[in-house]
C-alpha cells in the first residue's frame, strides 16, 4: 500500500510503497500536468537523493511517469530509471491506483477552479462554432471539473452541458444531455438529449423526440436536488466559456465577421444559438 505524504513548506513529498514484500521510503516530487483542457492522466515522478530514502544506490534523480487510468508505465526511460519504475509499479495495488486517481484528480479539479484566465490555453472549432452554430460541451474545455451528477430511482445519469459560444449571439441556454452510468462506464447510447434550459427563466424544452418530455418534470427535480444552485451553476459556466472563447479568439486572431455567419445560415434560417427564432429575428439584430 502506497501513502503520500506532503512535506510541510514543499512541493517535495515522501512516498511510501511497498517493493519486494518490504517497505520503501523515498523523497519524490510528482509532477502533473498544468493544462486545463489537456486529457492526459499520467503522473511524473522525479525520485531524489536523500539520506532518508530506503531504497540504495538513489545518487541521481531518477524520472518516470505512469498512466494512473491504464495504471502502467510510460515514456521510454533509461534502465536505471525503469527498473525502480518497474518495482514501484509491480508492488501497486487496487487500492493504491485509487490513491493515485484521487491525487491526480484532486489537483486537476483545483486548477479548474483556481485558473488565471490570463494564462490559459485552449482550442476551440472557430469556423464550425461561427458558421456552423456548433455548441461546445463544458468539459470538452475544462475535462476536469467537476461532474454533475444526478439520481433517479437506482439510475445514476452524467449531465453533459453545452453551449453556444457565438460571439453575436447573447442566449441564455444550457442544452443538456442525461446519460446512464452502468458499472461506473458511460452508456452514451442511451442518453435523453435535446434539452434546452434557460438558466434566467428557470425554463425547459425538449427540442425532439416527444415521447422524453414526459421526463422532463423528473429530471428537472433531480438536478435540481443534486444541485440547488444549478440555474447560477449552468450560467456561471456558460460566461466562463465564452471568457474563454474571446481570449482564445484574441490570442489566436480567428475572428469571424457576421457576413460570413449569414452567408451559411440565411436570413430566414433557424438561428444557430438554438432559440427557435429565424436568425433575421435573433442574433442577426444583435450583430
Amino acid at each position: 500500500m502506497i501513502k503520500i505524504e506532503p512535506i510541510e513548506n514543499s512541493t517535495e513529498y515522501i512516498l511510501h510503497f511497498n517493493a519486494d514484500s518490504k517497505t520503501e521510503r523515498v523523497r519524490c516530487i510528482l509532477d502533473i500536468c498544468q493544462s486545463l483542457s489537456c486529457q492526459c492522466k499520467t503522473i511524473g515522478f522525479q525520485v531524489l537523493p536523500d539520506s532518508g530514502n530506503t531504497v540504495a544506490g538513489i545518487d541521481q534523480p531518477l524520472k518516470f511517469s505512469v498512466d494512473v487510468y491504464t495504471e502502467r508505465l510510460e515514456g521510454n526511460e533509461c534502465s536505471k530509471d525503469h527498473k525502480f519504475a518497474e518495482a514501484f509499479v509491480s508492488g501497486l495495488e487496487n487500492k493504491d491506483w485509487d490513491l493515485l486517481k484521487g491525487h491526480f484528480i484532486g489537483f486537476k479539479r483545483h486548477l479548474t477552479e483556481n485558473y488565471d484566465l490570463s494564462t490559459v490555453e485552449t482550442e476551440f472549432p472557430a469556423e464550425l462554432i461561427e458558421k456552423d452554430g456548433l455548441s461546445i460541451g463544458y468539459k470538452e474545455i475544462l475535462p476536469f471539473a467537476k461532474d454533475l451528477i444526478i439520481k433517479m430511482g437506482e439510475d445514476s445519469l452524467i449531465v453533459d452541458e453545452q453551449y453556444c459560444l457565438n460571439p453575436s449571439c447573447s442566449c441564455i441556454h444550457a442544452y443538456l444531455t442525461f446519460i446512464p452510468v452502468q458499472n461506473n462506464q458511460i452508456v452514451e447510447d442511451k442518453g435523453i438529449s435535446g434539452i434546452r434550459v434557460d438558466y434566467i427563466n428557470k425554463t425547459w424544452e425538449k427540442e425532439d423526440a416527444p415521447k422524453d418530455t414526459l421526463l422532463l418534470p423528473e429530471l428537472r427535480s433531480a438536478l435540481e436536488e443534486a444541485e440547488p444552485d444549478i440555474y447560477n451553476v449552468l450560467h456561471k459556466h456558460h460566461a466562463e466559456l465564452r471568457r474563454l472563447y474571446r481570449k482564445y479568439r484574441i490570442d489566436k486572431n480567428s475572428a469571424l465577421g457576421p457576413s460570413n455567419i449569414t452567408a451559411r445560415i440565411g436570413r430566414n434560417g433557424p438561428c444557430p444559438c438554438g432559440s427557435g427564432k429565424k436568425y433575421k429575428k435573433c442574433c442577426l439584430q444583435k450583430s
